[in-house]
């Protein structure tokens, strides 16, 4: 009477392995890149949708005067980016850079970026299009995520893929209002 029985458990502990391996798959299919293709909010007219996500058609980038812009470079890192005179630059560290207006004291900032660079692994910005709230963008010249938790949100991630390293950027602002000048200044990111 055992011997009827172990093909059945060996039966049912496959068949639960398969179910298994079924409902994975149909999880991360049905549940995969979700992407907020609203690529146009006030934060972000002055970026532009990059392929290969499809996206409606969507709005030209708008052109961005920046003859007048002060230049911040990371000569450790090889990028830079413009931005406006109205702002100075004050590098407390060497993975961060404060942008604040000129009739600010030192102590406060209304715009602050910091980066982290780091060998993740990933070769290609294509490959991280399935983080969850995000966009793919092209940024000056360079493709990159856009992470955001929501429209209304003071606080906003890129990441670049560059050489082989992974760049993750933070902007915070200390309002919504200064989050226009934000994609401003990063319509103007290049790497040297």
């Amino acid at each position: 009477m055992r011997r009827g029985f172990a093909p059945i458990i060996i039966v049912s502990i496959v068949a639960a392995f398969l179910i298994g391996i079924g409902a994975t798959a149909a999880y991360f299919q049905f549940s995969g890149p979700k992407f907020e293709i609203d690529i146009a909010p006030e934060n972000t007219k002055y970026l532009t949708a990059s392929s290969p996500i499809t996206t409606p058609a969507t709005q030209p980038a708008q052109k961005v005067e920046t003859a007048n812009w002060k230049t911040y470079r990371n000569e450790q890192y090889g990028f830079e980016f413009k931005y406006p005179e109205k702002y100075l630059s004050h590098p407390p560290d060497s993975d961060t850079v404060l942008l604040l207006k000129s009739d600010k004291d030192a102590q406060t900032w209304d715009i602050r970026i910091s980066w982290y660079v780091w060998d993740s692994g990933v070769k290609s910005i294509n490959e991280l299009t399935n983080l969850k709230n995000s966009v793919l963008l092209k940024i000056g010249s360079e493709n990159a995520i856009k992470l955001s938790s929501s429209k209304e949100s003071k606080q906003v991630g890129y990441i670049f893929i560059h050489n082989g390293k992974e760049y993750d950027f933070e902007v915070n602002s200390v309002s919504l209002k200064i989050m226009d000048d934000v994609g401003k200044i990063l319509s103007t990111f290049t790497f040297n």
